[in-house]
């Protein structure tokens, strides 16, 4: 199915480095999994649940890698970055529904059960709109879709990527409160990625230069990752003191 798709290769048939690494990143988190039994500690006695946390984090990852491409090209002043847009969001909808799939699974396949919950619990019902959001994107991501639809439209439809993104967000952070689920290897990486993407949306709204903007991304990220440190504390400080308390 590969070599039908040629996703190695570039618009002109060459073999892309830049695509080969894409590929490479996107099934870096498969190769994760596999090996989390041996190699994770916080892979649990439940893998499905583990996995299903897994597959939606990296859907939140690589969503903010295809949002910041966009800025992170006029940054680096590397073009090419948008031959791989396409595919980094394609495989974002693919980590979607594998975190779908994993929930159901999760759930002994009692899809009453998983509808009900989606509908009863605010955090899945935000994460589900997000979820049909992305479908939406991935279905018209084709060059077929752009011409059928237009450009200006299909570029209109597209915005809806920050609004994904925006509920992706909540959907995550509410989940970690209610189970904190954070994969230790990926904390930095993931509050990383978040401020760059974050100082690039600043960037292209023209409120910055591009060397200016490259520092307060990096500052800002530095900054999530070490106030999540201090949240994280702060939390693990009371449960112990719950503890000892009895509560």
């Amino acid at each position: 199915m590969l070599t039908q798709f040629k996703l190695w290769r570039d618009a002109r048939g060459r073999l892309s480095a830049l695509r080969i690494f894409a590929l490479v990143l996107l099934l870096l988190p498969i190769a994760l999994a596999f090996t989390a039994p041996w190699t994770s500690e916080e892979f649990s006695a439940r893998p499905l649940n583990d996995l299903t946390h897994r597959a939606g984090y990296w859907t939140l990852m690589f969503v903010i890698i295809s949002l910041a491409i966009t800025p992170l090209r006029r940054i680096a002043r590397y073009g090419a970055l948008v031959d791989v847009r396409r595919m980094i969001g394609v495989g974002a909808f693919c980590y979607a529904v594998a975190h779908i799939l994993f929930n159901i699974a999760n759930e002994k396949f009692n899809v009453v059960k998983v509808a009900s919950e989606i509908v009863l619990r605010l955090y899945l019902t935000i994460g589900f709109i997000s979820f049909l959001g992305l479908t939406a994107l991935a279905l018209t991501s084709t060059d077929g879709m752009v011409r059928r639809l237009g450009v200006r439209r299909w570029q209109r439809l597209h915005q809806l990527i920050y609004v994904i993104v925006l509920l992706a967000l909540i959907h995550f952070f509410q989940q970690t409160k209610l189970n904190v689920w954070w994969p230790t290897p990926h904390r930095g990486s993931g509050r990383l990625v978040v401020g760059l993407s974050h100082h690039g949306a600043r960037q292209e709204r023209g409120a910055l230069r591009a060397d200016a903007a490259w520092a307060d991304g990096c500052g800002h990220g530095a900054d999530v990752y070490l106030r999540g440190d201090r949240h994280r504390h702060r939390v693990q400080h009371l449960a112990l003191d719950g503890a000892a308390d009895g509560v």
